[in-house]
């Protein structure tokens, strides 16, 4: 049965199973790249604020990382990572948000991006000596 749902068509059985299997582990998976389990804290910009996260895996076509608001599926996050406890090494993913994951009230809201652009930048920083 095909219809039309708030401008979303397309066959409604077929997603009702999709995420039956979603909620049942049934899923097969559907990532384009490997996932490297990582945790670090996070700063994300989203329409000029900024909030705090904590980052679950990355791989490079994108991430997913706990934080306290919701951002709307497929708004623009810029999601800047520290590698580092100094600061001195950040890893940086510009992105469109495709999933977001609220499931209990007051609970860390879980989002995935699609990175169109990521950077790492390693700052480096120059050591004096005084002679005496």
């Amino acid at each position: 049965m095909a219809t039309s749902i708030g401008g979303w068509s397309g066959n409604l059985e077929r997603h009702a199973c999709r995420g039956q299997a979603i909620m049942t582990g049934g899923q097969r998976e559907e990532r384009s790249s490997n996932r490297l389990l990582f945790t670090a804290p996070a700063v994300i910009e989203a329409e000029g604020a900024r909030h705090l996260g904590l980052i679950r895996d990355v791989s490079v076509s994108g991430l997913f990382f706990y934080t306290d608001f919701e951002p709307a599926c497929g708004s623009t996050l810029n999601v800047t990572m520290k590698l580092t406890k100094s600061g001195s090494k950040t890893l940086t993913f510009i992105g469109k948000v495709t999933r977001v994951i609220n499931s209990a009230a007051g609970a860390a809201i879980g989002v995935a991006i699609q990175s169109q652009q990521f950077e790492l930048r390693m700052l480096t920083s120059v050591l004096t000596e005084t002679k005496s």
